[in-house]
């Protein structure tokens, strides 16, 4: 049993590394939103920037993203009812998020 627990320690510490989430720093990521490369008639978002002031003043940043179609090389709006608020959660940013 001792065994199994020095080879556990062992393991841990060996990828201790790759166990601790190590965010990116602006402006690392994908930010150039227009640029969405689509197919013919394949739906994509348009993404808008959007700023907004929290309760205790801090200013927020956050993408407004509304569906698109490709038609003949120009994005046509797709008719939507419904919104997605998307957090992504974590202490990096929303543009190291999309893969």
């Amino acid at each position: 049993m001792l065994l199994l627990r020095r080879w556990f320690d062992f393991l841990v510490m060996a990828l201790e590394d790759k166990l601790i989430y190590f965010p990116t720093k602006y402006p690392d990521g994908f930010w150039e939103v227009e640029s969405f490369r689509s197919r013919e008639r394949q739906v994509v978002p348009k993404i808008e920037d959007c700023y907004f002031e929290a309760s205790d003043g801090v200013r927020l940043h956050g993408w407004y993203c509304t569906p698109h179609r490709n038609a003949a090389g120009s994005l046509v709006p797709v008719e939507s009812q419904m919104v997605l608020l998307w957090f992504h959660a974590t202490p990096g940013t929303s543009a190291t998020d999309t893969k």
